[in-house]
Order: C-alpha cells, then sequence, then structure tokens
C-alpha cells in the first residue's frame, strides 16, 4: 500500500467546521496551520476542554452552532496531508442521507503502521442526537467511539475508509507520549506486547519511544479507574524525565514541517508484518456493532415500551425471513 505526493488545491472546503480539540499538544499550531490550507478561517475553532466527554461535548455543540453541513473533529495531534479534508468530503457526499458519517485511517508512529482512529467527519444535522449519547466519565474509555456505536445502532451508517490521509502521535512532548500510550495500555491490551516490543526495539535510536515502553508498562500495572484528563499525568511524567537525565521537548518549529505529513504518507507502504499484526489483533478495535441487549434497550428509551415490543417482533421476523430466504436459495435433493 503506496501513497501518492498530492499537489495542493487552491479551492478552500467551504461546507464543513472543524473542531480541532487540543489539549496543549507539541503540534497544535502545525495542527491549526495544516488544517487552515483547506479551510477558510471562520470555519475554524481550536477548543481546550476537558474532561473528554465534555470536550466531546462542545466539539458537537460547535458544530451545530456552525450549521454547516459538515462537522470534522481534529485532534492536535493529528498532522493533514495537503488534501485530507477535501478527500474526506467528496467520499463522504457518496454516503447515503441517514448516514452519521466517516473516518479514514492514520498512520501512527507507535503502532508502525495505519490504524481507524480519526479525524471524524460527522453530519452535523445528527450530532443533537449523537450529543444525547456521550457517556459519562468512568462508564467508556472509548467516548467518542461508543457514540459512534451508540448511533449506528439506531440505524445511521458510520464508514470507515481505508484511506490514509493523516499521521497521529509524531513529534509530540514526552509527557503527552507517556500519557498516551499509558491511556493504550489500558485500552488496548491484547495489543501491548506489540507495542511494548516495538517501543524496546527502537528506543536506542529514538527517545519517544523509550517514554512509550514506561507509559505501557505503568498502564499495564494500574488498575485505577482511567480518568481521561490530559492533565492527569503531568507531574509523573516529570518525574521519568527526572529521573533519566532528560528534559522536555522545546516548541515546535512549524515552517519546518509544513509539508511533513505529505512526505512521510508518501513513503508509506504497509509491511507484511504489520498486515498481519492488523489482521490479527486489530480488527476488532473499531467494530460499530452494538448488542443485542443494549440495542434493545437504546429502542425502548426511545419509543417507550410497546414501541419497543413492536420493534423487537419486527426485527426477529426480519432475521427469521431472511433465513427462510437463504433456506429456499439452497439445493435441495429430495430422498427416493
Amino acid at each position: 500500500m503506496g501513497y501518492k505526493l498530492m499537489t495542493k488545491s487552491t479551492e478552500l472546503c467551504s461546507d464543513v467546521t472543524v473542531v480541532i480539540r487540543a489539549a496543549g499538544e507539541r503540534t497544535e499550531a502545525l495542527c491549526k496551520n495544516l488544517v487552515l490550507q483547506q479551510v477558510p478561517e471562520e470555519h475554524v475553532v481550536v477548543v481546550h476542554e476537558r474532561p473528554h466527554n465534555k470536550m466531546l461535548r462542545v466539539s458537537y455543540e460547535l458544530g451545530l452552532d456552525g450549521g454547516l453541513p459538515w462537522t470534522l473533529c481534529v485532534d492536535a495531534d493529528m498532522l493533514f496531508s495537503s488534501n485530507t479534508i477535501q478527500r474526506l468530503l467528496t467520499m463522504a457526499m457518496k454516503l447515503g442521507k441517514s448516514a452519521f458519517g466517516m473516518e479514514a485511517r492514520l498512520l501512527d508512529k507507535f503502532f508502525g503502521g495505519d490504524r481507524p482512529a480519526g479525524p471524524h467527519l460527522y453530519r452535523t444535522s445528527m450530532l443533537d442526537t449523537a450529543r444525547a449519547l456521550i457517556p459519562s466519565p468512568g462508564k467508556s474509555m472509548r467516548q467518542e467511539s461508543y457514540v459512534i456505536r451508540h448511533m449506528v445502532a439506531r440505524g445511521h451508517e458510520y464508514n470507515l475508509a481505508e484511506d490514509v490521509l493523516s499521521l497521529h502521535d509524531h513529534e509530540q512532548f514526552y509527557r503527552d507520549i507517556y500519557r498516551k500510550l499509558f491511556i493504550q495500555a489500558r485500552r488496548f491490551r491484547r495489543v501491548v506486547p506489540y507495542l511494548l516490543s516495538r517501543a524496546v526495539l527502537l528506543l536506542e535510536d529514538d527517545l519517544d519511544f523509550k517514554i512509550a515502553a514506561y507509559g505501557l508498562c505503568a498502564g499495564l500495572s494500574n488498575q485505577e479507574v482511567l480518568v481521561l484528563d490530559a492533565t492527569a499525568w503531568i507531574e509523573e511524567a516529570n518525574v521519568l524525565l527526572h529521573e533519566n537525565c532528560l528534559e522536555e521537548k522545546g516548541r515546535l518549529n512549524v515552517d519546518a514541517y509544513v509539508n511533513y505529513a505529505d512526505e512521510v504518507l508518501a513513503l508509506y507502504v504497509r509491511s507484511k508484518k504489520y498486515q498481519e499484526f492488523i489482521l490479527q489483533h486489530m480488527q476488532g478495535l473499531m467494530q460499530t456493532k452494538v448488542k443485542p441487549s443494549v440495542r434493545m434497550r437504546d429502542r425502548l428509551r426511545e419509543l417507550g415500551a410497546i414501541g419497543a415490543l413492536i420493534w423487537g417482533s419486527g426485527r426477529l421476523l426480519q432475521i427469521a425471513g431472511s433465513s427462510f430466504i437463504r433456506l429456499s436459495e439452497r439445493k435441495w435433493t429430495l430422498p427416493r
């Protein structure tokens, strides 16, 4: 899987509100700069809210206030290629009218390959419904995915594109790397052996991976309730840097990284080893399926007891009908 360097478009995308969700990332200014090359400045908002469920709520509300057909939620640790937004919108135009939205894939530094993790492009008209589904702190470690799954359960498609359109976690502060890998260890325990082995392999040449290894180990050993607050690990990370005689990174030179994402993505080819890792471990991480019990609970809340009973009966008949159709299409041989 390779990617050619794309030429920049001179036409700005005017039918999307872009919400950049920031928490002091080293790449915040660069992220905004790359977005402003593709979208009018009046359509771009940077928010600094915490914890994460409040950030998510404010993001949806800003999209609703913008009143444009689409709302793109971008984390400040993402770096766009020069045509990311236009390509997302082009794909979104092919979605059905009842679709909630879509996302592409990003190239993650610590995974060493591409994975589904945003940015999230939403149909603005559905954000009011989505806002009501945001879980309370502690209910889900992946709150945005939680909302998406429950919107899908209500019949609103959410498309996962195969295109790799941005970078993730490149050029971050050490303290943020520690926090992010701590959280990854809690969210995706089954991929920790892969992440840790990769970090150990690369830490001699890149100190980012040394900090990543510490974060993964700390996350594995921690059993406390996970609070998605970017400030929660600052003191712990500072102690780690001091013990390793390291100083925090300085500010990023934005001008030096304007073409960075295009250049990195142009060279990216998914390795056979990473392809095997994807197939073995990553396929279920972004599934949009919801348990039948959860789907029924949503319908009960939405339709009331009688309406939910009718819906459930209809759903059972639909499943039974599909089974009979498949049976009828089989080739049957009568006994002699």
